[in-house]
């Protein structure tokens, strides 16, 4: 299989891991990344990048199994001998709306 991935920060990355993870053991693969910059020239490289679950659409099971899946990747990559390097940590804080936001 030929894969071209099109962005090297953390999205162009992480979606080139998952296809390798997913396809490499299967089949053949040849995978290409393509970017004007790379690390550590990456908006990636110095932006903070903040993850909470949401769901657009509650009624959508798959939502929530993917958040779930996200959830517990975060928790093993935060409790991993490796976290400090990767630059993670759990933070509390506060999201402010300047419009009211209904809640369900």
């Amino acid at each position: 299989m030929r894969v071209a991935v099109i962005g090297a920060g953390v999205i162009g990355l992480s979606t080139a891991l998952c296809i390798h993870e997913r396809y490499h053991p299967a089949q053949p693969l040849h995978m290409k990344i393509y970017a004007d910059r790379f690390t550590p020239f990456t908006t990636s490289d110095v932006a903070a990048g903040l993850w909470q679950p949401y769901l657009s659409d509650p009624s959508n099971p798959q939502e929530a199994e993917w958040n779930q899946q996200t959830f517990d990747h975060l928790q093993s990559c935060l409790h991993s001998p490796n976290a400090e390097k990767m630059g993670l940590a759990l933070i509390s804080g506060y999201n402010l709306f300047r419009d009211e936001v209904p809640v369900n």
